[in-house]
């Protein structure tokens, strides 16, 4: 009995050998750690070999770490919670619905922009009276002087805009601002840069100089310069624009009305003949390096004015009662003949400019230093309106102006302008019957301050220091007319 009890304590021996030997063996190629270790021992713990007496032998025990296939399941959970993963994208992108071939992202797809420009104004000339014929005299006022809102849509070869105007200047008015359709070629790009040809047709920006293309939310200074204005008295015109940009040259040339529209209201007026303007820019635009830009172009400008003719009338009578007795005495009726009518007339007109531009990035910010100067013939439509028909000849005019602005840090800036316009270069004054030549020029000086805001604003306060010959001193010698303004404003954008 002895002899055949040890061969079986002998067998349980090895089982159990086996055994601790199995799970010491399994445990450090996982590491000791591993939170999935502890799944391993079910399939191990398998008594599949035990009923086997073949398997006893001590030799056997070398396949017992076959169940080292403990990463098998290390790796089983990892098709398990695998499709956690896989599926949890799917209610990402299913609600995606298909894209609208029109509606594209970048320079693309539907935008809306606009802005208001409410301000306070001061002025020297302001009273509190009435100009014969009912104007009123007073120009100390609060006004919306801009309200605006566009409305832009673009495709890779088209684009529409489509922009309003809404004022207090002249009671409150709205009014079309923008109505323009645009084609380019080559496709519209993410980057920004302008195509190399591009037509656009409608309401759209007259393409003359610096200041006239220069947009109204981005101008630090009130208003355009007293040249600017009276060349044109609207930045906008009806006409069609062909425009583009290779490298750092720019062209713009543009068939127009002659007719630019004015957001004041009671300013505009439908075309009165055939003949249209024909006018244009070149330039370049480049960085020679980082941290300074230089801008500058030509522009021309070649059209027909208009003067318009006079109804015929019929004879009539005129008292004037000379000894202001109220009563129709003798010689005080006074017959006063019909005349016959005038047809209407065209003229010529034309313009000569050019435009420069400096930026400098410092440590302060940058700063900005730019001018123009523009000479014409007839072209006075604001101010002073040139009509040679009547004068006897060609009116010659000189608009010129030169502008800095410095960034103090990122939110401050200072700016300073000078222009100068004189709408009759032959002006002559009549003094007890002898035309004496005399200076027309108005000369302006504008320091402006200000400060951009950090929730899309910019608050601005402007003096515009005004020197002409307007005025007559009591002798009725031309003199200085008080007319500076104080201009202070809030632009908020969308």
């Amino acid at each position: 009995m002895a002899i055949a009890r040890k061969p079986v304590w002998s067998l349980i021996g090895a089982i159990g050998a086996c055994l601790v030997g199995g799970e010491a063996m399994a445990a450090p190629p996982e590491g000791g750690d591993d939170l999935d270790v502890p799944a391993a021992p079910a399939p191990v713990a398998a008594p599949a070999p035990v009923p086997s007496p073949v398997s006893a032998p001590a030799p056997v025990t070398a396949p017992a770490p076959v169940p080292v296939t403990a990463p098998v399941p290390v790796t089983a959970p990892v098709p398990v919670t695998a499709p956690v993963p896989v599926t949890a994208p799917v209610p990402v992108t299913a609600p995606a619905p298909v894209p609208d071939p029109g509606a594209k992202q970048g320079p693309q797809g539907v935008q809306l922009t606009g802005y208001i420009q409410a301000q306070a104004q001061l002025d020297q000339q302001s009273q509190d009276q009435l100009a014969q014929g009912g104007a009123q005299l007073n120009q100390d006022l609060l006004l919306v002087r801009r309200g605006r809102i566009a409305i832009t849509r673009a495709w890779d070869r088209a684009a529409v805009a489509f922009e309003l105007d809404a004022n207090t200047v002249r009671g409150a008015t709205v009014g079309l601002r923008r109505a323009e359709a645009s084609l380019f070629w080559p496709r519209a790009t993410d980057d920004g840069a302008l195509p190399t040809l591009a037509l656009t047709v409608g309401l759209t920006d007259i393409p003359f100089g610096h200041e006239l293309i220069e947009s109204s939310r981005a101008r630090l200074f009130d208003e355009r310069t007293a040249a600017s204005l009276a060349f044109f008295p609207g930045e906008p015109d009806i006409g069609a624009r062909l425009w583009g940009g290779v490298r750092q040259f720019r062209y713009q040339l543009a068939v127009s009305a002659g007719e630019p529209v004015n957001e004041r209201a009671g300013q505009n007026r439908p075309d009165p003949n055939a003949a249209k303007d024909v006018l244009g820019r070149v330039g370049v635009d480049t960085a020679p390096r980082d941290g300074i830009t230089v801008a500058g172009g030509v522009s021309l400008l070649a059209g027909t004015g208009f003067h318009a003719g006079k109804s015929a009338t019929k004879d009539g009578v005129e008292w004037r009662d000379t000894n202001q007795n109220g009563a129709i005495d003798t010689g005080e009726l006074i017959a006063v003949p019909g005349t016959a009518a005038t047809p209407s007339e065209n003229f010529r007109r034309w313009a000569l400019g050019a435009d420069v531009e400096v930026g400098v990035r410092s440590r302060l910010g940058w700063t900005r230093v730019y001018g123009e100067v523009t000479i014409a013939s007839n072209l006075d439509r604001g101010l002073y309106v040139a009509d040679p028909i009547t004068a006897g000849g060609d009116v010659r005019e000189l608009g010129a102006y030169a502008a800095a602005i410095q960034d103090l840090g990122s939110r401050a800036f200072v700016g300073l302008r000078f222009d100068v316009y004189d709408p009759n270069l032959d002006a002559f004054d009549d003094r007890k019957g002898t035309l004496i030549p005399t200076d027309a020029r108005l000369l302006t000086l504008s320091p402006l301050v200000g400060v951009r805001l950090p929730w899309h604003a910019r608050v601005t306060v402007q003096y515009d220091h005004i020197t002409d010959n307007l005025a007559r001193d009591r002798r009725g010698v031309p003199t200085d007319l008080k007319n500076d303004r104080i201009t202070a404003r809030l632009q908020v954008e969308l």
